[in-house]
């Protein structure tokens, strides 16, 4: 993975679906991560069908930290074991 896979728009990163996909692959093997999430606006409805695509589902309201805290978001994620079962 490379900074060319990544875009960083005025307060969000953006990382294409493949290379997403390759970067859950390595936090879940190298980092021994768990689990993966993603704070997306919930009226971002492009990134909630990116989520979709790369497997996870909602899991409800989220919290940001400082200075980002009162923009809403929603989380969504993925745990190792069905990323796992997805990928088989």
């Amino acid at each position: 993975m490379s900074w060319q896979d990544l875009r960083i728009e005025t307060d969000r990163l953006i990382l294409r679906p493949t290379r997403a996909e390759d970067f859950k692959g390595w936090a879940f093997d190298q980092l021994g991560w768990t689990e993966v999430i993603h704070t997306i606006a919930p009226d971002h409805l492009a990134s909630q069908e990116v989520a979709r695509r790369l497997g996870s589902s909602l899991r409800g309201p989220g919290h940001l930290p400082e200075p980002f805290q009162d923009l809403p978001v929603e989380v969504w994620g993925q745990s190792w074991t069905a990323w796992k079962r997805r990928r088989a």
